[in-house]
This record gives structure tokens, C-alpha cells and sequence, in this order.
């Protein structure tokens, strides 16, 4: 009969074994970026929400349903109006309540703005206060909506490894079913219905497993891939990003100049060209930013990943109190109870011994993480890029803020969060020096260096 650890250090090995697997294909069949082509101010004929999926490696942000909107209100079909200097001061209203020949995800933004305004002049602010909640899951819909018409027109197709996934995923599941029951077998002359029961509960397991496997698998499988087409397509946008970006002046122009730029200001914002016009629109559709920086003296697109986690920004000191206490509950654990684990039922001592070894394990990577955090905090200077208020209440100022960043060394990167107190009057377009805290993201000061030369200074909430 194997011991525990022999069935959890094989378990442990077909595990690794299947996610390098897994990993492998992500990473053979990633969607990789595109060659820009030369600059050119000819635009073509694709949509702006699909413009953007294509200059996104296909991701699409939150910045495809502003584009659109701006670009409905090109064709004359919304009608936008600023009534002061403040882009974010933006009014908007219906022309035309039934257009036709919309493209499904079109007439999602149509709808969404329809509902609330109507044909009276209203504050957009009011109709992305009325969708904060559901942004995200509208905001997948649409996203569905524009791969579906990528696939029509031959730009993009589905990455094709779900085969990969259940052909890695199945044996192992078969195998960690099997490794499970391992204490369970039926002892020579066992009836035929303990020998069903135990063969019914490895299915069962491999069941089980194998819906977690393919779930795993599939948040690295999943996605799309261009086609020939839809990099030539691709590559042509780019080269109207290269064009746009050569004049700093469209960068600044708010939502209300689509009257005059029309769709040269929509594809903008679709291309991330446009940060004002993009910064004043923001439909709240997402927790996902696409910024166009020029720091280093170039054009670069920085991605923002904004922490899901409630907890992500956590102070060191109480993440290394927390760590310390796991550590020292499993030890005690170990100690007085360790010896007593030969006497539980086979099921439940594998469970009990795999948490007992992988989490002390996570807790003190953690314990590490904060220890160097807390003792060595980090300086970073950079170019403020957005500013977002951290879980406002509607009634006061908020606490914190986002403050997303761009170092000049990473293309993807994390908010850092800041008090209040500390942010004073910085804008986007400051070039400041932050101190915090490496992984949490925890700001601990901050120094504006040099402040931008024009513009009033405000902060913009953005993919709250």
C-alpha cells in the first residue's frame, strides 16, 4: 500500500507534468503582436470597436464602447455637447432613436445610452453611475458581439485548444481519481457491490477533477487569434496610430470635437490615441485600462491590470502578522496532531496533509514578500498616466486613489494606491516620484517633479 506522501508527491508530478502542457500550448499559440505599418491618415472601413480588438492582440478593452459611442455620434446618430472647458462635463443626447444598418455591439451602446437620455441633453456622468455595477458583464457581451464580427469577416479565429485541453486534462484526472482512492481499494473477497462502489466514486472523481482541469486550462486556452488578413488589416491601423500620434494637438482634443474630426477622433480613441477624449468618455465597462504614453520619447501602449482581489492592497505589516499567524497555527498543528493522522479515514488525511503542506508553503512566500516590502521599500518615478478614486462613497471624498503609472520600464503594469492627503493636486501628464511598498502597491509618499504644462488640473475616474 503506498504511504500519503508517495500519492501526494506522484499527484504533485502529474500535476506539474499537465500544467507545463498546458502552458506549453498558451505559449505556441499566444497571439503576438503586430508589425506597425507605415504611417497613413487613410482609414478603413472596420469599426472602431473592432479596431481596437485588432490593435489589442485581440483582447478589446474598455475603450472599444467609447469609441463607439464617439463614433455614433460621428454619423450624426448621438449628438455630444460641452457646455463648459471641462471634457468630463459631457452632455449627450439621442438624434436618431431607430437607425438602421447598426452592428449589433452599435446598437448595445446605443441602447445603453437611449435608456437613460433619451432625447434630452444628459450628463453622461449620470448613465455611467446608473451601469457602474453591471459594467463588466454588458461589457463581456459586447466583446462577444465584436469577436463574432471579426470571425464574420475573416480577421480573427478561435484559438482551437479545446482538444488540447480535455487530451491533457483527461488522463490526469483518470490518474489523480485513482490516486485518491488508493486507500479505498476493496481488500481480497470484497463483494461486488464494494468493488461498483469504489469504481463509482473513482468516475466521480475523475468527473470532478477533470471540470477543474478544463476550467484551469481554459483561462490560458481561451482567446482569439488573427488571421493573415487580420494582421495586414491590423498592421494598417497602426500605421494610423503612427500618423495620429505624430500630432500632439489631436491628443488634447476633447469628446465634443468629433463635430470636426469625426471618425479621426473615434478610431483616436480606438487606437489609444485620444487620452482626453478617452478619460472624459469612460462608460465604466471594465477594470482594464490601455493608455498611450510618451514618456520615453516615443509612442508606447501601456496595459493596466487592476487587482480583483479586495485584499490586493493590504499593508505589509498586517500581511506579515497574518503569514506569522498561518505559520504558526499549521506548526502547532504538526506537532500535536501529526502523529494522530494515522488513525483518520484515508480521504480526509489526504486532504488534511496536502493543505497542511501547500499552505504553510503559500504563507510563507507571503511572509517573505512582506518582510522585503515592508524593510525596503521601493522609489519609482514616472509619468502619471490616470487617476481613479478607490472605492468612493457617494456621500464624502474618497480615501484613495489609483495612480497608474508609467515607470518608462514595464508596458504592463499595476495601480499604486495613495491616500488622499498624499495625491494633493496632481493631474495625468505629471511626471512624479513615488515611494511604496514593491508588491503590494501600497504608496507611502509622493513628489511631483514636473508638473504638465497646460490643462486644469483634475483627476478622472477611469474603469472603476
Amino acid at each position: 500500500m503506498w504511504g500519503t506522501m508517495s500519492i501526494l508527491m506522484l499527484g504533485g508530478v502529474l500535476l506539474v507534468v499537465w500544467y507545463a502542457v498546458v502552458l506549453g500550448a498558451a505559449l505556441v499559440t499566444r497571439t503576438r503582436d503586430l508589425e506597425p505599418g507605415p504611417p497613413t491618415m487613410e482609414l478603413g472601413s472596420e469599426p472602431p470597436a473592432l479596431v481596437n480588438l485588432l490593435v489589442t492582440r485581440c483582447e478589446l478593452d474598455a475603450d472599444a464602447a467609447d469609441a463607439t459611442l464617439l463614433d455614433l455620434a460621428a454619423r450624426r446618430i448621438l449628438e455630444l455637447h460641452q457646455p463648459g472647458d471641462d471634457p468630463g462635463g459631457l452632455l449627450v443626447k439621442v438624434r436618431v432613436a431607430e437607425p438602421a444598418g447598426l452592428l449589433p455591439y452599435e446598437r448595445r451602446v446605443l441602447d445603453r445610452v437611449r435608456e437613460i437620455a433619451g432625447d434630452r441633453l444628459t450628463p453622461l456622468s449620470e448613465i455611467t453611475e446608473r451601469y457602474a455595477d453591471g459594467g463588466p458583464s454588458w461589457f463581456q457581451q459586447l466583446r462577444t458581439e465584436v469577436v463574432m464580427d471579426a470571425r464574420r469577416r475573416g480577421l480573427t479565429r478561435d484559438r482551437e485548444l479545446v482538444g488540447v485541453g480535455v487530451v491533457a486534462s483527461m488522463p490526469v484526472a483518470m490518474a489523480l481519481s485513482g490516486l485518491g482512492g488508493v486507500p479505498f481499494l476493496p481488500k481480497g473477497g470484497a463483494s461486488p457491490g464494494e468493488e461498483f462502489a469504489w469504481f463509482a466514486g473513482w468516475a466521480f472523481g475523475a468527473g470532478f477533477i477533470l471540470v477543474v482541469l478544463l476550467g484551469v486550462a481554459h483561462l490560458h486556452l481561451r482567446g482569439e487569434r488573427y488571421t493573415r488578413a487580420g494582421r495586414e488589416v491590423g498592421a494598417r491601423w497602426l500605421g494610423v496610430a503612427r500618423w495620429l500620434s505624430g500630432f500632439e494637438s489631436l491628443a488634447e482634443l476633447p469628446p465634443a470635437a468629433v463635430a470636426v474630426w469625426d471618425r479621426y477622433l473615434a478610431c483616436g480613441v480606438a487606437l489609444g490615441t485620444n487620452p482626453v477624449a478617452s478619460r472624459a468618455l469612460d462608460l465604466r465597462t471594465g477594470r482594464r485600462g490601455r493608455f498611450t504614453s510618451r514618456y520615453l520619447g516615443r509612442v508606447r501602449t501601456i496595459v493596466v491590470r487592476y487587482p480583483l482581489d479586495p485584499f490586493a492592497y493590504t499593508q505589509a505589516g498586517p500581511r506579515l502578522a497574518w503569514s506569522f499567524l498561518v505559520l504558526l497555527a499549521w506548526s502547532v498543528f504538526w506537532v500535536r496532531y501529526a502523529g494522530k493522522l494515522t488513525g483518520w479515514p484515508g480521504g480526509v488525511r489526504l486532504a488534511v496533509s496536502a493543505l497542511g503542506v501547500l499552505i504553510p508553503i503559500r504563507a510563507f512566500y507571503r511572509f517573505v514578500r512582506a518582510a522585503i516590502d515592508k524593510l525596503v521599500p521601493v522609489t519609482v518615478t514616472g509619468l502619471v498616466l490616470a487617476m481613479h478614486p478607490y472605492r468612493p462613497a457617494t456621500d464624502r471624498t474618497p480615501r484613495w486613489y489609483q495612480i497608474v503609472l508609467d515607470d518608462g520600464a514595464h508596458d504592463r503594469v499595476r495601480p499604486w494606491l495613495m491616500r488622499t492627503d498624499l495625491v494633493g493636486g496632481i493631474k495625468a501628464g505629471d511626471i512624479v516620484r513615488i515611494r511604496g511598498q514593491r508588491w503590494t502597491r501600497y504608496g507611502l509618499g509622493l513628489t511631483v517633479l514636473a508638473a504638465k504644462a497646460s490643462g486644469p488640473r483634475h483627476t478622472s475616474a477611469r474603469r472603476l
